[in-house]
């Protein structure tokens, strides 16, 4: 798992950054501290020196016995083209002299389509079509600084010389290779390529997971602007495969939810809300999801792109396919307070027709929305279909005996401590920190998602990877941090509410 931070000049740069980082190189872990230094303090934040990189990692001092380090954890993982070589010294902090033996990974993601990404390759013509060719061939492109080069298909090649090709792995490039540009693979020798590399205008990605080898992920977003509401959002889909010939909208078994549509079953979605100016963001990433938080002004949007973590077997449940939003409204913009701005702990939809802010792929091929709740004046609760505990709780899920916690108790059940009716709601129970030697513990409970007609015990479906509700302690808001043990959590509030039952925590590591 890969926890990054940063800002991003705008929607689109967020966009970019987003991909950039799914497929990237990023620091895992620190194998050993080489040399401790001296004069350093528990807390200090030090910057990795060396490589090249778009964010640089940083560490996070633990303990630091008269002055010398002994422990340190992976604060921010950064992302990078080129790693430092071991031993990595630092900047920052009180001391001087700390080396590091460090570790470094791919984040596990590939670009399948990256439209005016301006690290990716957009299309390419033949400049030499060289010999012995065949359609199919794939040629990967020479030269250039990346981490991924592109690659191309043969698509057409009469008597094996090269005339046209296709785009087939877009790559990651700091600097793009020179026209014309040489290839190698395929059949054939000789032929190069001129490309084309993205530019301005709105960004539309498709990646691909790799997850545990045999998984199938496919998950993609793109940005849009309406000039009528002024919204910069990002539009978030999955699939069920990919097919380099189709358009975004017709990929195999895409989720609804269309920046283009205005009504019928692409009517809702899962929106980011995001905004032409100065982004702070967080970015989760592992090869199964991809978690990302966006700060405009006081909105905190969310989303996620990925798989859950099931109960089920992959046999049971092979595809636990999850993509979720901050809001199914397209054109809202991060400054409306309306509550159905609340994001992946809390999914409030806008309206009772539109599908989302979560969006299953459950075993049978459909796509189910999740809601806790519906945006009316005052939110009514969402008692059936697929909502995520514990902030959204479904009618008929009762224990047969004995646990209070599940039954219709009024003054101890889970909306007692998570109202789900209301605007926001009243919250009649507390679930605070509970002490513990050397320290407060922060109680959290995964975020689960959770289906029902309403009539029958509910089916679990997995829960959301790294992804907690907690009761904020009047001293936890947005942006803190607390440990539990070895693991840190950023804490983030639902989209534009700042509630006591609206606040989630993302682990780091």
């Amino acid at each position: 798992m890969a926890f990054v931070f940063g800002t991003s000049t705008n929607y689109q740069t967020f966009a970019d950054l987003l991909s950039d980082l799914a497929m990237g190189t990023s620091l895992q872990s620190v194998s050993a501290v080489a040399g401790g230094g001296t004069g350093y303090t528990v807390g200090d934040v030090l910057t990795i020196s060396g490589g090249t990189s778009t964010v640089a990692a940083t560490l996070e001092v633990l303990t630091a016995p008269a002055g010398v380090i002994g422990t340190v954890r992976v604060r921010n993982a950064g992302l990078y083209q080129t790693t430092p070589a071991n031993n990595a010294s630092v900047t920052g902090g009180t001391g001087t002299g700390a080396t590091f033996t460090l570790t470094w990974g791919t984040n596990g993601w590939l670009r399948r389509r990256a439209t005016n990404v301006t690290s990716a390759a957009q299309s390419a013509t033949v400049a030499a079509g060289g010999t012995g060719y065949t359609v199919g061939d794939t040629l990967t492109v020479s030269g250039g600084t990346n981490t991924l080069a592109a690659q191309f298909k043969v698509a057409t090649a009469p008597g094996g010389v090269v005339g046209t090709v296709t785009l087939y792995e877009p790559g990651n490039y700091t600097a793009a290779p020179s026209n014309p540009a040489s290839t190698t693979g395929g059949t054939g020798t000789g032929c190069t390529l001129n490309l084309t590399f993205g530019g301005s205008g709105e960004r539309e990605v498709i990646l691909e997971g790799s997850g545990s080898g045999s998984d199938e992920i496919y998950v993609g977003y793109r940005t849009f602007f309406d000039s009528g509401s002024g919204a910069r959002n990002i539009c978030m889909n999955g699939f069920t495969g990919f097919n380099s010939a189709l358009l975004y909208d017709n990929q195999p078994g895409r989720s609804p939810g269309l920046d283009t549509a205005s009504s019928g079953p692409d009517s809702g979605g899962a929106y980011m809300l995001l905004t032409n100016s100065t982004i702070t963001w967080w970015v989760s990433v592992t090869p199964r999801r991809i978690i990302a938080v966006a700060k405009t002004g006081t909105c905190y949007s969310s989303g996620h792109l990925g798989f859950l973590n099931p109960f089920a077997t992959s046999g049971e449940w092979p595809y636990p396919l999850y993509v979720a939003g901050t809001t199914t409204d397209r054109f809202r913009l991060p400054s409306s307070t309306v509550i159905s701005s609340s994001g992946i702990s809390d999914p409030i939809a806008q309206s009772s027709t539109h599908a989302g802010p979560g969006l299953l792929r459950t075993a049978d091929g459909q796509w189910r929305s999740a809601a806790n709740g519906i945006n009316l004046s005052p939110r009514a609760a969402n008692t059936t279909g697929t909502v995520v505990f514990p902030t959204g709780q479904l009618n008929g899920v009762v224990r047969l005996s004995g646990d209070d916690w599940y039954t219709a108790a009024p003054t101890n059940r889970w909306t007692a401590y998570c109202p789900n009716a209301g605007d926001p709601g009243t919250q009649n129970n507390r679930l605070l920190r509970t002490t513990q030697s050397g320290g407060d513990y922060v109680v959290r409970i995964p975020c689960t998602l959770s289906g029902s007609d309403g009539t029958v015990p509910a089916n679990i479906y997995g829960q959301i990877d790294g992804v907690f509700w907690f009761d904020a302690a009047a001293t936890i808001v947005a942006e803190n941090r607390f440990t539990d043990g070895s693991d840190r959590f950023t804490v983030f509030q639902a989209g534009v509410r700042s509630d006591n039952w609206a606040l989630w925590a993302l682990k780091e590591s």
